[in-house]
């Protein structure tokens, strides 16, 4: 479920991401295409303002009836309008000056505003015997609106490449990131699916393992107990102290060869625990009245009782366990503290010990099965305990200084 999740919060992400970068760039094309407009309208200046000078040369010096001098001025006063104001205009929109580019579109103003001044004043000076001569102070108008404007459209220009070179770096930026969203989607869904089939490996050897053991164990234990029985009945038999310790020795090899059995059989077991409320002292003594304890090693109970959901057997399993890993960590003189606690939800068991501790490196896999500290374990009854609490809707974790295995049991299972 993590996993699906992780990847479907990238592959929204990435959507998101793809629909976010298509908008912005449409929105970006469109601004540019605005700007490129806003180009052509203030270059139309020019085109005007020689169409306006033409009408004028018409009409006063070829004496054209036609000509219109006034309609052109007007014409190009509406495009400088236009350009400052933006808009949609014969099909064409702009978005008009920045404040940016104010000042420019002024001096152009300005100028055009000279310009129509001075015709207004040769309208009045000049009606016949017009000579080139006469047109010089309307030509120099002429001239210098057209640089104004070509001023605007030069600064214009260079808005326009700055942003398309932005907008440039933007797309490779956005196209970049989609590549890196989807590289890492490769790599998680790679990952996911190693680290899926390295746990299916790992589960599937986990049953073999577990049948095959099931079957030896449960093969092995009537000799066992056979064997068990001969050395008792030999040791009533021969009382000399060297033959005592030979069938000591036997005996300490069969009680360690049947533990191992039982955390095997104990980790294949597969079933619902069968639950009810237990005071947790009682299942306590009668779980250390099954584990021979050293005398040099000292084990305190809580001094509250608690109560706590579970099932009988299967718990006992999993203090039967955490004490004789307590026993086995201190090896000679030290202490066992068991506390607890509860809430109306839940119990919590503090299992902690004077022993010499769980290397860190371990402490995230101890209760992996197969990882054992022991020269001797099978790895298997810590995997036990855990999957005993997990059934129980519950939670087993470990932290050092000192050694303490905390375990949280619900007072309820829905």
């Amino acid at each position: 479920m993590k996993n699906k999740l992780k990847i479907t919060s990238i592959i929204t992400f990435q959507i998101l991401l793809i629909i976010a970068s298509f908008l912005t760039i449409a929105v970006l094309e469109s601004q540019t295409s605005l700007m490129g407009n806003t180009i052509n309208v203030a270059g139309k200046n020019r085109l005007l303002a020689s169409q306006f000078m033409g009408e004028v040369k018409s009409e006063y010096y070829v004496k054209q009836p036609d000509s219109n001098p006034e309609k052109k001025l007007e014409e190009l006063e509406e495009n400088i309008q236009f350009l400052k104001q933006g808009g949609l205009n014969d099909g064409i929109e702009i978005k008009g000056i920045t404040d940016k580019r104010l000042d420019d579109w002024m001096l152009v103003n300005e100028k055009f505003l000279s310009l129509k001044t001075k015709y207004l004043e040769f309208k009045k000076e000049f009606h016949s015997n017009l000579s080139y001569v006469d047109l010089i102070p309307l030509e120099i108008e002429i001239t210098e609106f057209i640089w104004a404007s070509d001023i605007l459209v030069q600064e214009l220009g260079e808005d326009v490449e700055k942003f398309s070179n932005d907008f440039v770096v933007l797309e490779i930026s956005l196209l970049g990131i989609n590549v890196a969203v989807h590289i890492v989607l490769i790599l998680v869904i790679i990952n996911i699916y190693r680290i899926e089939f390295s746990t299916n490996l790992k589960l599937e050897k986990l049953a073999a393992i577990g049948e095959l053991s099931s079957r030896l164990a449960h093969d092995m234990r009537n000799p066992l107990n056979n064997i068990n029985m001969s050395i008792q009945l030999l040791k009533s038999k021969y009382k000399d102290i060297a033959d005592e310790e030979k069938f000591d020795t036997i005996e300490n090899s069969l009680e360690r060869i049947t533990h191992q059995i039982k955390d095997v059989m104990d980790f294949v077991r597969t079933r619902e625990p069968s639950l009810s409320l237990w005071k947790l002292n009682m299942l306590l003594k009668e779980s250390l009245d099954k584990v021979k304890i050293p005398e040099e090693i000292k084990i305190s109970l809580p001094k509250e009782d608690v109560l706590i959901l579970c099932d009988k057997e299967q718990i006992e399993i999993v203090f039967i366990n955490m004490i004789l890993n307590s026993i086995e960590s201190i090896k000679e003189k030290g202490w066992i503290k068991i506390e607890a606690d509860e809430s109306p939800k839940l119990t919590e068991i503090q299992i902690s010990d004077s022993g010499s501790g769980i290397p860190e490196e371990y402490l995230d896999k101890i209760f992996d099965p197969l990882i054992t500290l022991k020269e001797r374990g099978t790895g298997l009854g810590l995997a036990s305990c855990k999957n005993i609490i997990n059934s129980h809707g519950g939670k087993i974790s470990v932290q050092n200084n000192p050694t303490t295995f905390t375990i949280t049991i619900p007072k309820s299972r829905k």
